[in-house]
């Protein structure tokens, strides 16, 4: 896989879930895991920050915006906790 690159946070650890803008990924067709990184089939665009020429934009005639938000979900310490938002690298980066 050669697409795009998220760093897991180090508490992190398996067994864990991956979702893309809410939609549960499956291991080996969508993602995989090498080292301390998730690695994408398929390039991801990270969330843009709003300018205020954007904003004014969007009042007036509506946006679209792709985008996608990875989150992972884990148990540490019997509980379960989200990591929601984490930072995308473009593909080729570490």
């Amino acid at each position: 896989m050669n697409g795009s690159r998220v760093r897991l946070p180090p508490e992190v650890v398996p067994p864990f879930d991956v979702y893309v803008n809410g939609l549960l990924q499956t291991e080996g067709s969508d993602y995989a895991v090498e080292g301390s990184s998730l690695v994408f089939a398929a390039e991801l665009a990270p969330p843009a920050r709003d300018t205020a020429r954007s904003l004014v934009r969007g009042f007036f005639f509506g946006r679209y915006k792709p985008e996608h938000v990875v989150d992972v979900a884990y148990q540490a310490g019997g509980r379960g906790h989200v990591m929601s938002g984490l930072p995308i690298s473009p593909p080729g980066e570490g």
